[in-house]
């Protein structure tokens, strides 16, 4: 690959500011290591040569990709890196075990402040398989997917333009493109569900280095399961993730000793560009709010009772602005200054891992649509993604759907949060969600208990 020229755009900016989601999850790194995965499964092989040119190319279409995070000073801020042409941007790796060295890809850990912040690995065995792993300190899920689009496009046009050169996008990437549209009652209103209640369980672990053996477990569902948990929510009025919240539920409390009335609490990130006119941002961002359902734990109750509260629970946060309020309230956190809110970073995670307690976290990264994931000569035949590593207590469930088949991934630390309880929640999940002819494996309660001792 020829080196780029760096004068090709001169007036290109080398500095760009930090928008304040990007310092809060660049904080947020002392609970998990705030990794973005999507993975593609190809019909055929990739032209590798032309895939690393298609990443490089996407650190001039996205500047703020081609950065690195600067924390020095009294506001960190993106600075262009100057290595750019001198970095792999992606590996080929011929294998005979593709999904394993490609979930070792995904569990190295990464710096925002040393490492590039988009890189790929083309695992090469009888068919290609791409692994793009983006850092959420710049972009969110579905940024990272949006990015995953442009490679594709980037891809299939320099196999009719080799020399082809894009045009920087220098569009906002800032929370205003959304605060600007509402008004200050409409976030008032939002605050309120800014703020989780108090949190009350944790995934079990042992005392041990929390941040080593980082590893994945993942759980597939074919069309037709997802046809039924999709036709089940339907029915009763409720969406996918309402009833993935309600399984979310009910393993907790199958995987506790909860009393009768014991708030369980999850955090759902929400996607605020539906907030935004034109239905997206300007530029690769984060633009992803939160809230906080609690559902009280009730003895006996069937699996309908428990969707039908999770439906209720979060269509009050749909009233007003859900997600908007986490957006404003670190805004206005944010003005204390980095040093004040990184030391209060620090202290919630040292809280957490003082009581043991942490909120779950389940995340929907949406829809990865085939039509746009046009690479040319070979075609995606299945994808998914992959969220953070996360450090116990904590517990994160990233949802993703392709082609009518649904991915949920956890990612954990195996040397202090057993695999077996990881894949028991994911089992007892899997138990309680709508599958015709299969009745609940009465054996899930008593393992997914057994190893929380």
């Amino acid at each position: 690959m020829k080196p780029f020229e760096l004068a090709r755009f001169p007036k290109l900016s080398q500095r760009f500011p930090a928008a304040t989601q990007d310092l809060l999850n660049y904080l947020i790194r002392e609970v998990g290591d705030q990794q973005i995965h999507y993975v593609f499964h190809f019909s055929g092989r990739l032209d590798e040569r032309r895939m690393a040119r298609a990443v490089r190319l996407l650190m001039e279409l996205e500047p703020t990709l081609g950065c690195r995070f600067v924390t020095t000073g009294g506001f960190p801020f993106w600075q262009r890196r100057k290595d750019l042409d001198a970095l792999t941007l992606c590996r080929v790796v011929k294998t005979n075990q593709p999904e394993a060295d490609m979930l070792a890809f995904a569990a190295e850990p990464i710096d925002p402040k040393v490492d590039p912040l988009v890189s790929a690995c083309i695992f090469r065995a009888v068919t290609d398989t791409l692994h793009v792993r983006i850092n959420h300190v710049v972009t969110d899920a579905t940024g990272a997917r949006d990015v995953c689009y442009l490679l594709a496009a980037l891809y299939r046009r320099l196999e009719q333009q080799p020399e082809f050169f894009p045009k920087p996008n220098k569009g906002s990437r800032s929370q205003q493109q959304l605060l600007k549209h509402l008004g200050a009652e409409a976030l008032v209103k939002a605050l309120v569900s800014a703020r989780p209640s108090a949190i009350t369980w944790g995934c079990p672990y042992v005392e041990g280095d929390t941040e080593a053996e980082r590893r994945f477990v993942l759980k597939h569902f074919a069309p037709e399961r997802f046809a039924a948990i999709r036709d089940y929510g339907k029915a009763r009025g409720a969406t996918v993730n309402d009833v993935l919240l309600a399984a979310f539920y009910r393993a907790m409390a199958a995987s506790s000793a909860p009393h009768a009335g014991q708030a369980f609490n999850v955090m759902v990130p929400v996607n605020l560009r539906r907030f935004i006119p034109e239905g997206r941002t300007a530029a690769i961002c984060n633009m992803t709010g939160a809230v906080f359902p609690s559902l009280a734990y009730e003895p006996g109750e069937s699996f309908e009772g428990t969707l039908l509260r999770t439906r209720n629970a979060m269509n009050q946060f749909k009233v007003e602005y859900p997600g908007v309020g986490t957006i404003a309230l670190f805004s206005m956190s944010a003005k204390t200054g980095f040093p004040l809110i990184e030391k209060a970073a620090r202290k919630i995670r040292e809280n957490t891992v003082k009581t043991g307690k942490s909120v779950g976290v389940l995340s929907n990264f949406g829809i990865t649509e085939a039509a746009r994931l046009n690479f040319g000569e070979v075609a995606v035949v299945d994808s998914y993604a992959l969220g953070p590593i996360v450090y116990p207590p904590g517990m994160f469930i990233a949802v993703s759907s392709f082609k009518e088949k649904l991915t949920l991934s956890s990612g954990f630390c195996e040397n202090a949060t057993l695999r077996d309880f990881i894949e028991a929640f994911l089992a007892h999940m899997d138990s309680e969600l709508p599958n015709p002819g299969a009745p609940p494996d009465p054996s899930l309660r008593q393992r997914i208990t057994v190893n929380q001792t």
